[in-house]
């Protein structure tokens, strides 16, 4: 299993806090968008597949660096059950891209509630 487990037809809600030092200075975030993937584990945190869920991140506090992904549960029913990988750009307006280091996770099934 993952380091967590997400169950599947919930509301998607990761947060994060990025910083980035360039030779030694803090990086801003001003005009960088978020975006985030998610694709089947082919073992290892590595995707065996195509992303089946592609997600536009939001920034909560941009100039500290606090962002937020966010699915509605209703997008999330259809989520493949099993181990998953997720990997999360951000890119600035110059065209620089940086990802986090993969997030290995499982997608498990709901079975206290309806989906």
């Amino acid at each position: 299993m993952g380091r967590w487990a997400y169950k599947r037809g919930d509301t998607f809600n990761l947060g994060g806090d990025a910083s980035l030092l360039v030779d030694g200075v803090e990086e801003t975030f001003s005009g960088v968008t978020i975006a985030a993937w998610i694709a089947p584990d082919g073992g290892q945190g590595t995707p065996s597949g195509a992303a089946f869920a592609q997600i536009a991140g939001a920034w909560l506090d941009q100039p500290n660096g606090l962002y937020e992904l966010l699915v509605a549960k209703e997008n999330t029913v259809a989520w493949p059950l099993g181990k998953a990988v997720m990997d999360v750009e951000f890119t600035w307006p110059d065209g620089r891209r940086v990802t986090t280091p993969t997030l290995p996770f499982t997608i498990v099934e709901r079975v206290t509630h309806a989906t």
